[in-house]
């Protein structure tokens, strides 16, 4: 796309909800730039809590101790989305690969998975595709990768199958010998269904077997 691209990647001492709302708060884009938030760690849901949709980013190391820890030390995916939307930025991405199932779930995997193999493999994109996509689009797009009460899989080779759905599609679809432009509306309904299908075919314990993406665009919940 030829514009110029800037990353900031918080981990480590950075992983925590200060760090996190402080860089956001800071970030100055243009009314033409592009944000994107991805966000890939541990996720969950207070049971009781019905407003919430979208999980609760768990921006802690090990266990956490007590639900007074928890409440400080975490922040809903969608707080991160209302943040970014008061920047008025062109296109808004916010994206999680994290679990939603409710807080008392014992974690399913306690190892870490490697990092998925990425990219446009093959190199034939269509350019009038990739700018209407990414520069000609002026709206907002929250995703996650389940809905409540369920987990985000992952795999040892895909990494998480969000993330591995979300490029694989985009990929696929500004390859040139696409019939039709793609969009986002059916960017997203593909992703949450190549998920879905890809979670299908391993085993799950103490959760709900498959995951659902959920998303928002606009003001309006999928």
């Amino acid at each position: 796309m030829n514009i110029h691209f800037r990353k900031t990647i918080l981990r480590d001492n950075d992983f925590n909800v200060k760090t996190i709302t402080k860089t956001i708060q800071v970030l100055t884009p243009g009314n033409n730039d592009i944000v994107v938030f991805t966000y890939s760690g541990h996720g969950f849901s207070y049971i009781e809590d019905e407003q919430n949709k979208f999980p609760q980013l768990a921006l802690w190391h090990g266990e956490s101790p007590k639900k007074d820890f928890i409440r400080v030390n975490t922040i809903n995916l969608e707080e991160i989305y209302k943040m970014i939307l008061t920047k008025k930025a062109r296109l808004s991405i916010v994206t999680g690969d994290c679990c939603n199932s409710y807080i008392e779930m014992r974690r399913q995997h306690t190892e870490p998975t490697l990092p998925g193999v990425f990219g446009p493999r093959d190199k034939n994109w269509n350019h009038k595709a990739v700018s209407q996509l990414f520069l000609e689009t002026r709206q907002s797009y929250l995703m996650a990768a389940a809905q409540k009460g369920e987990v985000a899989a992952s795999h040892r080779w895909y990494g998480g199958f969000f993330t591995f759905q979300f490029l694989e599609t985009i990929n696929e679809k500004l390859l040139d010998r696409q019939p039709r432009k793609p969009g986002w509306d059916d960017i997203i309904g593909k992703i949450g269904k190549e998920a879905y299908d890809l979670s299908q075919r391993y085993p799950c314990r103490e959760a709900v077997c498959g995951q659902h993406l959920i998303s928002k665009t606009g003001n309006s919940l999928h």
